[in-house]
């Protein structure tokens, strides 16, 4: 549901003179960060187009390489409106701390990670209002850093993070498991919406 709200807001503000979608100069390149199934989306396109447009190629881009590589469901993270790591999944769940944080946090380079919501994860140290301030003993620059924290854990199969955190006045050390959200990421359908707007 909150991919289809993010879409409908990034479709609705994008221009309607849009560059030809393509791999390649002028259009996308890709390089593996972590794995085959994750990786960083650099679009190159033309000077004057919108933001908005710019982040919905690049989350396409991230569609169409998993696409490419053999899978369904995908999920993405924005560093900038050009440049978004891409996550693919077998399985339309994928790993996660569980938690939302502030409109601040969602910013591309937010002061601070504040949690508003545990989204209903049972098994946790986190509490509503808790500030994350360090992840693995770094700290997190954006929401993307954050997932790609979450997702190469996932990868050796860790099982929880070592969160630094502060809550109140007080800095505590914590391990936060990591859970598995069902039906999370986005899929066919979500690309094919994506292709609707970006051809």
């Amino acid at each position: 549901m909150r991919y289809l709200l993010l879409l409908t807001l990034l479709l609705s503000g994008c221009a309607s003179t849009k560059p030809v979608f393509k791999k390649g100069p002028r259009g996308y390149n890709v390089v593996d960060v972590i794995s085959s199934t994750a990786f960083v989306v650099t679009s190159e396109l033309p000077p004057r187009t919108e933001s908005k447009y710019i982040e919905l190629y690049g989350i396409r881009a991230v569609g169409e390489e998993c696409k490419s590589r053999g899978y369904d469901y995908f999920d993405f993270a924005v560093r900038e409106p050009e440049s978004i790591e891409g996550y693919c999944f077998k399985t339309p769940d994928k790993p996660g701390l569980g938690v939302e944080f502030s409109l601040a946090g969602l910013s591309v380079r937010p002061e601070k990670f504040v949690i508003t919501d545990l989204n209903g994860k049972t098994k946790t140290l986190l509490q509503v209002k808790d500030e994350i301030l360090e992840i693995e003993g770094k700290v997190p620059k954006n929401v993307a850093a954050i997932k790609a924290q979450v997702y190469r854990a996932s990868m050796t199969n860790q099982k929880t993070l070592d969160l630094k955190i502060k809550r109140g006045d007080d800095e505590i050390q914590i391990k936060e498991p990591i859970a598995l959200f069902k039906n999370s990421t986005m899929g066919p359908t979500q690309l094919d919406l994506l292709r609707s707007r970006t051809d």
